[in-house]
């Protein structure tokens, strides 16, 4: 046997070897039957790569980056409702798959409009279409033939909810190779770690990537000068990431690679065919990584599929060098062969059973929990309606059990996954070659398990002063009389039973549904497995009875085992097969470093006056929207003793805070924010700044001290680009705690803009603020700013702020744009950006923008 080429070369030379004559064919009929279907399920298999991401981290960009071309729809909001896969192939061109079995075929000119229609949660609400899976095609695919990328549903989660966990449970056994998509901003540490996490416990090879690089801005310090370029802010970030992939693993940060790109400016580049732009995307360093993972996985596949052959062939050697041709030891073996069927058999029968009961235990859970879910819910219409500790219990008892449940559904997935793959290895099979059309569907679910609470208005009895009050007083509680008493209107804050019963119930609903659609999807996934099992099993029974009535003659057997050991003595001999079974572990690509530092840059003195001059202008117009704000909270409270500063993350308030008050924090500041989660500074003792992802519960005690005596108003960083996380982040936020919260004034700082700039989409950034502001009545009272290098956005948002803005409004403020501040739109582009701000936010507050005339 020449030199083998891969394992089909090795399948076809065997097929030969067993098809000399027709004799030798007939014996060996199940062996060829065997290496056909090794063949053809290799032919359908692909190189996986699991596309892993919470929404809106720029998953859909990125895979437009990789096409070549805007195909795939992207949105801020949670959209991806279904799984779609990506490939080379001769045309531009999607195949949608319907769960019926049947598909239709769409076109390049149609294919942006269909897979919207056919894929996005927002037009195919709930898969009323019942599609399964959307496969995607490109000849600009970047990556070779036979490497396939699966956009999994975003994972919209506050923690990596269980439900989102037991998608990625479907999705990772299934995949290759991880990409984790990331912003370089707006994350959460603990839901980066808990996925990372996830990924790591099925032990899958990772790349994370850090997109939206061109939205990072430097670190500036009062007087503008820049304390940390761009590249170091940037590599902080990486810094981050390594954080938490040490808490994980301390070996991760040897293996994981981390690439860090802006995906837009990808999907740009090749569009326009752009090198400029593809340079600075960084793409390359993303595609060098994939290069260097497929030369790992193509020839572990390769070594895994020789090695299944080689065991076959092992089993063939050892039983027919005992037969040789023998009636009798034949029957001898055919005995014993059939009593280890028969075990197989019974092994493959209990493992459907444990199957089918692990389903009815869990579906008796489900309808437990439906009904102390709807006993909760009668338990808390009764409580009063200012007992919110009660309501709480309540409430954590029903998520407690629900999380219960979705626990040991978990923990059936790992256990009867290990032991079916046991089994499948015990004869023989790989997962991997039935895995094609093995594919998880999407399931969302919401969180509501907060109590809902809702001001209403009541009459309160107070004392009128006065001694003749204090007389009437007292003659009036002998007749039961009001006498020297007064009622006033108070504004109290109460349950809100009704909206409560409303989201209990349609969590109710929705638990159903998306459950029974687990067990489904798990079931299918184990029972095509048993299925291959069983058909394994009834193959090698077949086998038996082919050889007993096609006895080979001795010396025919003795030709077939020689070719046999020539076979396997050529495939081990092989230096690549030699050198890829002995290596023992993965090592991180190194990148090639492409930034430069221009941290020491020489200009004229001069300049950097001018610089610090023009700084400080700018400096004037935050300053004036920051006290329009203040002033405007003063009408709602007087003696506004304190502001308090939310987010979610250091760099975005430290961002704010240099931007809008003019305060930069020192070492220690930074590090008590990062540390603790709350800071005063020292420049401004009646601000408090918070970082709520690292807030301390003893600081957090603290601040409900502070804030209990006198006056005090919000303003809340909010991360837009990931909403469905900024919305979890609100439902669940320790605001809610804040004495009086649903009293004050609580603005608004839109956080990444700048990606919205780039994925020229802001006009949806202020619709989904809007959409938020609505469904939580926290935030109605409070105004909105921008936190952006440049301040015409707040000033926009703040002098068109009426509910209903007029025409003219709009016209005057972008004429006064054009004559007093062009050096604030000279930015390329920028211009566009604030009419189209302009335009959604009058849109969103009941006005009409008029296009034409604010064109005039």
């Amino acid at each position: 046997m020449n030199k083998v080429k891969n394992e089909k070369q090795i399948a076809q030379v065997l097929i030969k070897v067993f098809s000399k004559n027709e004799s030798i064919k007939g014996y060996f009929k199940s062996n060829i039957d065997w290496l056909n279907d090794r063949m053809s399920q290799w032919e359908k298999n692909y190189i996986r790569v699991g596309l892993v991401g919470v929404t809106s981290s720029g998953k859909s960009t990125l895979l437009n980056a990789i096409l070549g071309d805007d195909i795939l729809p992207t949105a801020v909001r949670p959209t991806s409702g279904t799984l779609i896969t990506c490939s080379k192939g001769k045309y531009v061109e999607a195949v949608v798959y319907f769960e019926n079995g049947t598909f239709v075929n769409i076109p390049k000119n149609q294919l942006r409009e269909k897979i919207q229609i056919y894929g996005d949660e927002r037009f195919n609400e709930n898969n009323k279409y019942k599609v399964k899976i959307i496969n995607v095609k490109s000849p600009n695919f970047l990556f070779p033939e036979k490497i396939q990328i699966i956009d999994s549903p975003g994972l919209d989660a506050h923690g990596l909810e269980k439900h989102e966990q037991i998608t990625m449970e479907m999705l990772l056994p299934t995949v290759d190779l991880c990409m984790y998509v990331v912003t370089l901003k707006a994350n959460s540490d603990s839901i980066t770690r808990e996925i990372l996490h996830t990924i790591y416990e099925h032990q899958k090879p990772l790349i994370i990537i850090q997109n939206m690089l061109d939205s990072v801005e430097p670190k500036i310090g009062k007087g503008g000068e820049v304390l940390k370029t761009k590249d170091q802010v940037a590599r902080e970030h990486i810094k981050r990431i390594e954080r938490i992939l040490k808490s994980i693993d301390p070996n991760l940060n040897e293996i994981v690679n981390i690439v860090q790109l802006s995906a837009k400016r990808a999907v740009d580049g090749r569009r326009e065919s752009d090198c400029q732009k593809i340079r600075q995307s960084k793409f390359n360093i993303l595609v060098d990584n994939m290069k260097e993972h497929e030369k790992i996985i193509r020839p572990k596949l390769y070594v895994e599929r020789t090695n299944q052959i080689l065991r076959h062939l092992t089993s063939i050697q050892e039983r027919e060098e005992k037969i040789v041709g023998d009636v009798e030891t034949l029957e001898k073996i055919t005995s014993e062969q059939e009593r280890e069927l028969q075990y197989l058999h019974d092994k493959q029968k209990q493992l459907n059973d444990k199957t089918v009961s692990a389903r009815e235990i869990l579906m008796e859970k489900l309808v437990q929990l439906e009904k102390e879910t709807s006993a909760t819910i009668n338990k808390i219409e009764m409580l009063d309606n200012e007992d919110t500790d009660s309501c709480t219990e309540l409430l954590n008892y029903i998520r407690d059990e629900a999380k219960t449940i979705e626990k040991a559904f978990i923990a059936n997935i790992r256990d009867l996954n290990g032991k079916v793959s046991d089994f499948l290895e015990l004869l023989n099979l790989q997962s991997k070659d039935y895995e094609n059309d093995i594919l998880p569907k999407s399931v969302r679910t919401q969180h509501y398990f907060s109590v809902k609470k809702k001001i209403i208005q009541e009459e309160h009895r107070r004392k009128k002063s006065g001694l003749g009050n204090k007389i009437a007083r007292f003659f009036g509680d002998f007749l039961d009389e009001d006498w020297g008493y007064e009622y006033q209107t108070k504004d109290v804050e109460v349950i809100d039973f009704q909206a409560i019963s409303k989201g209990l119930n349609s969590y109710q609903q929705k638990l159903s549904h998306s459950f029974y659609g687990f067990i489904d999807q798990w079931q299918n996934r184990l029972g095509k497995f048993l299925t291959k099992a069983k058909e394994e099993v009834q193959r090698q029974s077949m086998e038996l009875e082919q050889k007993r009535s096609n006895l080979l003659e001795q010396q025919e057997m003795v030709a077939v085992l020689e070719d046999i050991k020539r076979v396997v003595r050529t495939v081990k001999g092989e230096e690549e097969f030699k050198r890829i079974t002995s290596v023992k572990s993965q090592k991180k690509t190194q990148a090639k470093e492409t930034t430069k530092d221009y941290s020491q840059v020489s200009i004229q003195e001069e300049t950097f006056y001018l610089f610090k001059l023009s700084y400080h202008f700018l400096n004037l117009h935050f300053k004036k929207c920051w006290e329009l704000v203040q002033r405007e909270d003063r009408k709602y409270l007087k003696n506004l003793t304190r502001t308090l500063i939310w987010g979610w993350d250091t760099h975005s308030l430290l961002s704010y805070s240099e931007r809008y008050l003019n305060i930069t924090f020192s070492t220690d500041e930074e590090k008590k924010l990062e540390n603790n989660g709350m800071v005063i500074p020292k420049k401004n003792n009646k601000l408090l700044f918070v970082n709520e992802q690292m807030l301390h519960p003893q600081v957090f005690k603290e601040l409900k001290l502070l804030l209990q005596n006198g006056n005090y108003n919000i303003y809340v960083l909010i991360h837009l680009i990931q909403s469905g996380q900024a919305r979890k982040r609100f439902i669940k936020s320790l605001l809610y705690e804040m004495p009086n919260c649903h009293k004050i004034p609580i603005n608004c700082v839109i956080q990444s803009i700048q990606e919205f700039k780039e994925g020229r989409n802001l006009d949806e950034a202020v619709r989904v603020l809007y959409e938020l502001i609505c469904e939580l009545n926290l935030l109605k009272k409070g105004k909105v700013l921008v936190n952006d290098k440049n301040p015409l956005y707040s000033m926009a948002s703040l002098q068109l702020n009426e509910p209903k803005t007029i025409i003219a409004d709009a016209q005057e403020f972008l004429h006064n744009i054009k004559v007093n501040y062009q050096y604030l739109t000279a930015i390329p582009g920028e211009e566009d950006h604030i009419r189209s701000f302009i335009k959604a936010l009058i849109d969103c507050r009941g006005g009409i923008f008029n296009e034409q005339i604010c064109n005039d």
